[in-house]
C-alpha cells in the first residue's frame, strides 16, 4: 500500500538507477505529499490516469521518482546539466520577523441521541455548537405472505390421470396425460444370401424382403493394381515441410509450427480468437549482443528460450520485414501495422492491446498470471496464493532477463515478455509475471535489457 511522506528535499542529491549500472542525479526536487511505492511494490500496479494526471510517486525498490502523465508514469530521471557561470556574490540580507501563531481549529465530535418519539440518530457538534443531527431511517413495513400453492393425483370421468395444481383455495390448472398412441404395424423381414450369376463368374448378395427378391448386388470386377502409395512424410515434405521423419512425426502430437529459418518446432495453443506460441522464441539473432541464453548457457534456451534486446526482438535491421525498421535503443518508434519482429513467419510480437485481449479471455488481468504461468517450474510459494495453473495452455516460465551491464536475473521467480508497444526513447513495456502473485502486471524494462519474446499468429 502508497504511503504518504512529506518530502522537502532542498539542495540535495537523488540517486536513479536504471535497467543497467548507470547513474543519474536529479537536484532540487520539492513536493509535498509525494507518494512513496514501499519496497516490493511494483510501479505497474498503479492507476495513472486523467483523474491523477500530475501526481508523483517515489518508488523505493529503484530509488526513483516518477509522474503521472495521464496515461503512464513517466520517470523524472533528467540528463546531467552543464554546469552554470559562477554568479558574483550577494549582501546579506536582513532577518526577516517571526510570524504569528495561527488559530486553532475548530474540533467536532458526534454522540447518540434519541427524539421524543425514540428515532435515534448522531448529533455532530463542531467548536460548541450542534451543526447537524443525522436521523436513522425508519423500519419499512414487512410484505404480504406469499401464497402456498400444491399439487395431487386425480382422474377425469374417462379415467384420465392428472395433475390438478391448487394455490390457496383456487384450482389453477390440471395437467391431464396425454392418450397413449396406436401401436404401429410390423415391418417387412428381410434377408440377405450370397448368389453367383448364372456362369459362375461374379459373386453378389440377395437381398429379400418378406417374399420378394428387391434386389441383387454384385460384387465389382478386380481392378489392375495401382501404383505405390508415398509415405505421409514424403507427402508432408512435398507441401512444404523442413526437417526429419522423427520431427515430422513430433509435430503430429499436436498444435505446433516450424520456424523455416532454423527448423525449430514450436507447441502452439487457442486461447479465445487468437492462437500464442505455447513457448518462449529461440532462434539464434546476433549471439552475445542482442540475444542471449541465461547466464549464458545453452541449457538455459532450451529451457526458456533466448533473451532479446527490444531492437532485435523488433528487428530494427529489417532482416525479416520492415515492420520494425530503425526501432531501437533511443529511437521513439510507434509503428502503426502489425510488426512481425524476430518472429516465425505468419507471426508477429503483440503489442498492449493483443497482450490485454488476452488477459481478458483468461479472467481478466487481476488473475491472468495464475492462468498463464505453467504448473511447475517456478519457485516454491508456501502460501500457494501465486501459483501457476497453466490452466490456459500458455504454459509461461520464469526466464528471468539480462541487465544492460551484462549480469543476468530472476530466473525461477520471474517471467518479462517484450510488447511491441513503447513508452518512450529508452524504455519499452513487458508483460511481467511473478511466482507469488496471481494477476499479471505490465511494466516497462530498458530496451537494451534482455527479455523473452512470445509471438502471436498473423490474423
Amino acid at each position: 500500500m502508497n504511503k504518504k511522506y512529506l518530502l522537502a528535499i532542498a539542495a540535495s542529491t537523488l540517486m536513479f538507477v536504471a535497467c543497467g549500472d548507470d547513474v543519474t542525479e536529479v537536484t532540487e526536487i520539492r513536493q509535498e505529499g509525494m507518494a512513496v511505492l514501499e519496497k516490493g511494490e511494483k510501479l505497474s500496479k498503479q492507476a495513472c490516469d486523467t483523474t491523477n494526471v500530475g501526481e508523483m510517486l517515489f518508488v523505493m525498490d529503484s530509488s526513483e521518482a516518477f509522474i503521472c502523465d495521464g496515461e503512464s508514469w513517466r520517470t523524472l530521471k533528467g540528463e546531467k546539466g552543464e554546469d552554470g557561470e559562477k554568479g558574483e556574490k550577494g549582501d546579506k540580507g536582513s532577518k526577516g520577523d517571526s510570524g504569528k501563531d495561527g488559530s486553532d481549529g475548530t474540533s467536532c465530535t458526534a454522540k447518540s441521541v434519541k427524539n421524543k418519539a425514540g428515532l435515534e440518530g448522531l448529533e455532530v457538534t463542531c467548536g460548541g455548537a450542534v451543526v447537524d443531527t443525522i436521523w436513522n431511517g425508519a423500519d419499512g413495513k414487512d410484505g404480504d405472505d406469499g401464497t402456498n400453492c400444491s399439487a395431487k393425483s386425480v382422474k377425469n370421468k374417462s379415467g384420465l390421470d392428472g395433475i390438478e395444481v391448487t394455490c390457496g383455495e383456487t384450482v389453477v390448472d390440471t395437467i391431464w396425460n396425454g392418450a397413449d398412441g396406436k401401436d404401429g404395424d410390423d415391418g417387412t423381414k428381410c434377408s440377405a444370401k450370397s448368389v453367383k450369376n448364372k456362369a459362375k463368374t461374379r459373386d453378389g448378395i440377395e437381398v429379400t424382403c418378406g417374399e420378394t427378391v428387391v434386389d441383387t448386388i454384385w460384387n465389382g470386377a478386380k481392378g489392375d493394381n495401382g501404383e505405390a502409395g508415398k509415405s505421409a512424410y514424403e507427402i508432408a515434405k512435398e507441401n512444404g515441410f523442413e526437417g526429419t521423419e522423427a520431427e515430422w512425426l513430433e509435430s503430429m502430437k499436436g498444435p505446433f509450427i516450424q520456424d523455416k529459418r532454423d527448423g525449430k518446432i514450436y507447441k502452439t495453443v487457442k486461447i479465445g480468437n487468437q492462437v500464442w506460441m505455447a513457448e518462449n522464441l529461440n532462434y539464434s539473432v546476433n549471439p552475445g549482443k542482442q540475444s542471449w541464453c541465461y547466464n549464458d548457457s545453452a541449457e538455459y534456451c532450451e529451457k526458456y528460450g533466448r533473451l532479446y534486446t527490444w531492437a532485435a526482438a523488433m528487428d530494427s535491421v529489417a532482416a525479416f520485414s520492415n515492420d520494425g525498421k530503425g526501432c531501437g535503443y533511443s529511437v521513439e518508434c510507434e509503428p502503426s501495422e502489425t510488426v512481425r519482429g524476430i518472429c516465425p513467419e505468419g507471426w508477429h510480437l503483440p503489442d498492449n492491446t493483443e497482450w490485454k485481449t488476452l488477459f481478458a479471455t483468461v479472467g481478466g488481468q487481476n488473475v491472468a498470471g495464475k492462468m498463464l504461468k505453467s504448473a511447475s517450474g517456478w519457485k516454491v510459494n508456501k502460501e500457494s496464493s501465486g501459483k501457476g495453473l497453466d490452466a490456459s495452455g500458455f504454459s509461461a516460465l520464469p526466464a528471468g532477463y539480462r541487465s544492460s551491464s551484462g549480469n543476468f536475473y530472476d530466473a525461477g521467480n520471474y517471467a518479462y515478455i517484450w510488447s511491441v508497444s513503447a513508452i518512450f526513447s529508452g524504455f519499452a513495456y513487458i508483460v511481467d509475471l511473478y511466482y507469488n502473485d496471481v494477476g499479471a502486471g505490465q511494466g516497462h524494462l530498458d530496451k537494451s535489457c534482455g527479455a523473452s519474446v512470445r509471438c502471436l499468429k498473423d490474423n
